[in-house]
């Protein structure tokens, strides 16, 4: 587990689907701050809360997610002392070492981490994962140089009791200390993380009661003398969906311009859900920065499966077993905010894409945002590293593929297709029938099958559909496993209220297995 320990609600709407602090982060009004030890201790690990994932044999066909991009492609990790970290888990290392070719530090490079008093600064697990990135040619984005939470604000500051010059002369030593520790070492920095309020306005953290709007121009300034090379965000949440926080944030950017501070990027968080926000409300707030000419990251990207804030959820929907269906929900929703990122932001200006975690049961969402009240799955690997309908929804949007709910099966010629004929009950009016696919392969094809049927005689629907494709209904077989020459047969209802003859051609809907 990597998040803070607390996370923040912003009411938007009435419709009340909410996004949450990036890093846990929030008001310390609403929220209950817990150290990182009482979270170990509380909750040394989550696979037992959140391992059963996606349904086995699916198999997303993506070999590596970064070749597909010339951005950098990251994903937050855990290091140093934590359960999950890089340095000594190989199945992470694994899928990081395939698949990504930057990591952010999810939490051993904040504030209270690496500088727990005055003059002490503790760099050694950061070093070790940092060395670990470089060794396996992998670019670090590192997270957090100033963040207002306060289980991560040190003791001395909180304490901390000369003047505002004095304050302000000890944030530079602190930034330009660690900057300079990681400079050539690290790409980018989150120079300054989560500095406005839900709703517009600055939010009145330690940093601004001390200092009001200086810390953060002097942070930039001081993080670009201590690096020059690393590329330099702001970093907060809901900035893709709250109109008066990005109102709030490009003042913030053309103050910044006017005066010359050395900012080079803004990174969206974007923990979002399946319905909310809208792919043109994600546009629209990524266009506002584009045209300031800085660069845009996604640096937080997580979709849950539930949305705790939606009437659905509210009223006892709640989802507690992954099916294919949801995974394939889900992998339409990340292909369509990664295409809108792709959409808006020029080649030149792409800082990246950032996912919030590795595996499912990593998620700072199941203790955050769930309470471990039920499980969710939130990021493109299961609990058992494997590749999720997500991460192939990350690669249709990469290649310029069409976002769809539609799995993949095998290519033609692999799975022969046999309809029987239909019985029609003249009371019921219904039309029962089924569709037969043996593997002509000589190798055992894995994975969720789906076909479509084309031509439907017109009047006739069919009732156990799973959508509709380019006009047509379709249905889906999840995780289906087929031995060479072996069969799967599927029934197929149709209501028949002309109780006519039925016809129809199934189409194997073409992908990989």
């Amino acid at each position: 587990m990597y998040k803070a320990p607390v996370f923040q609600r912003s009411v938007l709407s009435a419709a009340c689907c909410l996004a949450l602090a990036a890093c846990g982060a929030g008001s310390g009004d609403t929220a209950t701050t817990r150290t990182a030890g009482e979270m170990a201790a509380a909750h040394p690990d989550q696979t037992s809360a959140a391992t059963a994932a996606s349904p086995a044999a699916y198999n997303p066909g993506v070999a590596s997610l970064k070749a597909l991009a010339a951005f950098p492609v990251g994903v937050a990790v855990d290091g140093g002392w934590e359960a999950r970290s890089l340095v000594s888990t190989p199945a992470e290392q694994q899928v990081v070492n395939r698949h990504f070719s930057q990591v952010t530090p999810g939490n051993i490079m904040k504030m209270s981490y690496l500088h727990p008093d005055r003059n002490t600064y503790t760099f050694a697990q950061a070093d070790e994962l940092v060395n670990y990135a470089a060794a396996h040619d992998v670019r670090v984005h590192a997270h957090a140089l100033i963040w207002h939470s306060d289980y991560q604000v040190p003791t001395f500051m909180k304490n901390f009791s000369g003047d505002k010059t004095a304050f302000l002369a000890m944030l530079d030593e602190h930034v330009k200390t660690i900057a300079t520790h990681y400079a050539g070492k690290v790409q980018s920095w989150d120079v300054v993380n989560e500095a406005l309020n839900d709703g517009g306005g600055y939010r009145q953290s330690l940093f601004y009661q001390r200092t009001g709007t200086d810390y953060l121009e002097r942070a930039f300034r001081a993080a670009r003398e201590a690096d020059p090379n690393a590329t330099l965000y702001y970093n907060d949440y809901n900035i893709e969906s709250d109109a008066n926080k990005m109102n709030t944030m490009t003042g913030m950017l053309d103050g910044f311009k006017a005066r010359g501070v050395p900012i080079d990027g803004v990174g969206f968080q974007m923990h979002v859900y399946i319905d909310w926000p809208s792919t043109s409300q994600i546009k629209a707030s990524l266009q506002k920065v584009v045209d300031r000419g800085l660069k845009v990251k996604i640096s937080e990207l997580d979709i849950p499966i539930n949305n705790p804030y939606s009437p659905q959820y509210q009223a006892g929907d709640i989802k507690t077993v992954y099916t294919l269906e949801l995974g394939l929900a889900q992998k339409k929703r990340y292909c369509e905010v990664v295409k809108a990122y792709l959409d808006v932001v020029p080649p030149a200006q792409r800082g990246g894409v950032v996912v919030w975690g590795v595996s499912d049961p990593s998620s700072w969402l199941i203790q955050q945002l769930f309470q471990n009240r039920h499980q969710d799955w939130p990021l493109l690997f299961d609990g058992q590293y494997q590749g999720k309908p997500a991460l192939r929804g990350v690669a249709d949007a990469l290649t310029g593929t069409p976002c769809t709910n539609l799995a993949f099966v095998n290519a033609t010629g692999s799975v022969n297709i046999a309809r029987s004929g239909l019985t029609l009950n003249r009371v019921t009016a219904k039309s029962t029938g089924s569709v037969t696919f043996t593997n002509t392969t000589n190798v055992t094809l894995n994975g969720p099958l789906q076909f479509r049927l084309d031509g439907l005689t017109a009047g006739v629907s069919l009732d156990n559909t799973s959508g509709v494709q380019n006009g047509a209904p379709y249905m889906t077989l999840p995780a289906i496993s087929l031995a060479p020459g072996a069969s799967a047969t599927v029934t197929t209802t149709f209501s028949n209220p002309g109780k006519v003859g039925v016809g129809y051609t199934a189409t194997l809907i073409s992908g990989s297995f």
